[in-house]
Formats: structure tokens, sequence, C-alpha cells
């Protein structure tokens, strides 16, 4: 398929129903940085988040046919997730007391609800994100995908902590007139918490 898709919902369903690769790769780039956050929020680990997102994914194309709407195909990728996620973790010889936490957590639907309109909201901004001047959009990454603070930004990038800081406050002024320009002002105002939560 030559065809390339910008991602509607409505338009993208009956495309992937029928098998159109393209209209697949983007509902794929649509939602893959959102749900391997969601992920990592559960399993704790970066790698195997990134390849339970696309198990998710590769289960969705086996049973493209089978989806009624785009809310089924949503919810079916977070649901994948979410139990790869709490089988990896109930299938690791060592289990550390945080992860047992998170364990415990996600076996809670209305814990694991909250983190997947929390990881909704995400991707409407990534896009905001990968618009960002490289220095910006790498620190943004950091702090709020990776969840490093300030401190440990500076000494993985050998800058100080006060550039940082001037680096993400301009990231985060660039972010807050993209998405007020898009009606999101709701979304910058969760997503300039949990960045500012990671400022000093």
């Amino acid at each position: 398929m030559h065809d390339k898709f910008s991602y509607n919902g409505k338009e993208l369903f009956p495309e992937i129903a029928q098998g159109n690769e393209a209209a697949f790769r983007a509902l794929f780039d649509e939602f893959i940085q959102p749900l391997s956050y969601f992920a990592l929020q559960l399993c704790g680990n970066s790698q195997e988040a990134e390849d339970i997102a696309c198990i998710a994914f590769q289960r969705v194309w086996e049973r493209r046919q089978s989806f009624t709407s785009m809310q089924a195909i949503k919810s079916f990728l977070y649901t994948t997730t979410r139990n790869h996620c709490l089988n990896y973790l109930k299938h690791k010889k060592v289990m550390s007391a945080a992860e047992k936490a998170i364990l415990s957590l996600a076996e809670n639907e209305e814990w694991a609800d909250s983190k997947l309109v929390h990881t909704e909201l995400l991707a409407k901004i990534y896009a905001e994100i990968e618009a960002l001047p490289e220095r910006h959009r790498e620190i943004v990454l950091m702090s709020f995908v990776q969840e490093m603070n300030t401190q440990e930004i500076a000494d993985k990038l050998g800058r100080s902590p006060d550039h940082v800081r001037a680096d993400k406050s301009r990231a985060i002024g660039l972010l807050r007139t993209s998405l007020a320009k898009k009606s999101l002002l709701e979304t910058a105002f969760i997503l300039f918490a949990a960045l500012w939560k990671n400022y000093l």
C-alpha cells in the first residue's frame, strides 16, 4: 500500500478491517508511544514495555476483522498491554517490593482505568512534543516519559541543572502555546503537572 493516512478513527477503522497496512501504520504511529508509556508505568522496564506494546498491535492486526469500532480496537490495545504487563511481573523470578505493589494496584480495575485515561491524553500531546526543537524535545521526553529529575537529566546530558531548568521552562512555554491554540488546555494542565513535579 502506498497511500498515506493521518490518524482519523472513523476513516481508519474500515480500512484496517479490510487489511490496509498504511491505515494500520497510522494507528500504530498514533498510539505506540502512549501505549509504551502505559506499559512502562506497569512493568517498569522500558525495553519490555516497548515489546509488549508491539505485541498488542500484532494482536490487533491478527484480529482486525473481529472489531466493531475504533474504540473497540483502542480498548483491546490497552487491555492486552495491561494483561501482558501483569504476566511479565508475575513471571519474574525476583520481584521487588515496589513491583509487587504495582502488580497489586494494576490488578485493580479502577487504578488501571485511571492510567489508561492519562495515557489517552498523551496521544494528543506527543505530536506537539515531536515538533519541539531537538534540545527541548530531548529534555521533555526525559522528564515526562522517563520521569527523570533535573539533576539526572543534567548528569546524562553533561549540562548544568540551571541550563536544564531553562530549557525545560522554555519547552513548557512552547507546548502551552501550541496546545492552547488547539483547545487542549486541559491536556496541557495535566502535562505541566507531570513535568513540574520533576522540576527541582
